[in-house]
């Protein structure tokens, strides 16, 4: 008598299907905070480049201007009959391949100046630019004493350009206690809880919110008045 082989049909039972069903979620669960994270390093990483190259272009205009700052009390350089002089944004992308009309407010800045993960347009209507970093207005402004480059006694640790929510000026109101994050013109941890800092010496460092308002805040450097102009 010949045996006949048993072809048992292929297929999973329902609870196996269950089992790869749990192990799918659970690897869903794991990866996508890490491509997340990956991917916000990633942004992060292409802001501290984009503050580089804006670092690059404000040195290019203040070696042409012979170490003067551009104009801190400019807040745009395109209002006829207001502002005679560059404002830090109009006066970097001179250096990085955008022709300076004076008045005009309708050619766009270099990709440069906006921040991967900032609000990528117009802070408001009025605005030309997008609103993703700004500038120490303590920096180049007449009544503050620091107008040139020289007068700056620690451009390692003095902040010129940094994250924050508007593409305008930020001085000491961005240190005070209880200022918001969110803010027009406060520091923007925007980067998993992290923000990116050009300071005057070219480098750009990432800090922590807490760990800016430290260091800003520290009396060795005279208080966030001084910690601003770089005068201590």
């Amino acid at each position: 008598m010949k045996r006949r082989s048993r072809i048992h049909a292929a297929g999973l039972t329902l609870t196996e299907v269950l089992v790869v069903i749990v192990i799918i979620g659970v690897l869903a669960a794991i990866l996508f905070p890490l491509a997340q994270g990956m991917r916000e390093r990633a942004r992060s990483a292409q802001c501290v480049q984009n503050l580089r190259q804006i670092g690059i272009g404000l040195q290019g205009y203040i070696q042409e201007k012979n170490g003067r700052f551009p104009d801190g009390s400019a807040d745009v350089s395109w209002v006829p009959g207001i502002t005679t002089t560059r404002c830090w944004y109009d006066a970097a992308a001179e250096n990085m391949g955008r022709e300076y009309v004076p008045y005009h407010k309708g050619d766009p800045l270099p990709s440069a100046f906006g921040c991967p993960s900032g609000n990528g347009k117009a802070y408001e209507p009025a605005w030309p630019y997008t609103g993703d970093y700004a500038a120490n207005f303590y920096l180049g402004h007449p009544n503050h004493g620091v107008t040139t480059i020289s007068a700056v006694k620690n451009p390692s640790s003095t902040p010129y350009v940094q994250d924050t929510v508007k593409q305008n000026n930020f001085g000491t109101a961005i240190y005070g206690s209880g200022f918001s994050k969110t803010a027009n013109t406060a520091f923007a941890d925007r980067h998993r809880g992290s923000g990116n800092i050009l300071w005057v010496d070219g480098h750009v460092s990432t800090f922590t919110h807490a760990q800016y308002m430290m260091i800003a805040n520290d009396p060795k450097r005279g208080g966030p008045y001084n910690f601003i102009r770089g005068n201590w």
